[in-house]
């Protein structure tokens, strides 16, 4: 209970409740007590700047309950209120992939890309999006991504190489991997 103690501005309060909730998650299910983290998420939900973010702690902590589809109904709703917030769309995408929906994930970044234009955010995305759905098609969705990064300016490369070279060494691809790290 010291953070109790930390000053209350409104990042903190979010910062105070996704520490928190990173903690329950690496206990055991059995030993996780959600009232500490429901509380610090109630401190953050104060402030009206933190919408976004209490948002994304609550859906993180439906899903960690196996919520998934109360977690993606709660992402979807608050994309509606907030719809220029490009985190409040990843989110969504990844609520709907966790909950088996690959294919809507992808309409999700699509129509986010659509409404908001081509972001590093959503490109990174995409990357973990096809790593997590692995395969053959990952592979090659890993590999056609790499294309697009490349036609990027210089500046804008280094991190979306780095999460595909990680994404390319989580599917054992270690010789494409490689080459990209060499890049950098």
């Amino acid at each position: 209970a010291q953070y109790r103690q930390l000053p209350q501005s409104p990042a903190v309060r979010v910062e105070i409740a996704r520490l928190l909730l990173a903690h329950h998650l690496s206990l055991p299910p059995k030993d996780r007590v959600w009232e500490a983290v429901d509380e610090a998420i109630e401190q953050a939900a104060r402030d009206t700047v933190n919408r976004g973010n209490v948002a994304l702690l609550r859906a993180a902590v439906l899903a960690s309950q196996n919520r998934l589809q109360q977690a993606e109904n709660l992402l979807r709703q608050t994309c509606k209120r907030l719809p220029d917030e490009p985190a409040m769309r990843v989110g969504w995408s990844r609520a709907v992939r966790e909950n088996g929906r690959a294919d809507r994930a992808l309409e999700i970044l699509a129509e986010a890309e659509q409404h908001l234009g081509a972001m590093e955010l959503f490109l990174l995305e995409r990357i973990v999006h096809w790593q997590q759905v692995g395969g053959e098609q990952g592979t090659q969705e890993l590999r056609r991504l790499r294309k697009v990064i490349e036609q990027l300016p210089l500046p804008a490369r280094d991190q979306p190489l780095r999460v595909l070279a990680n994404s390319l060494t989580a599917a054992e691809q270690f010789a494409a991997a490689d080459e990209i790290l060499t890049q950098l």
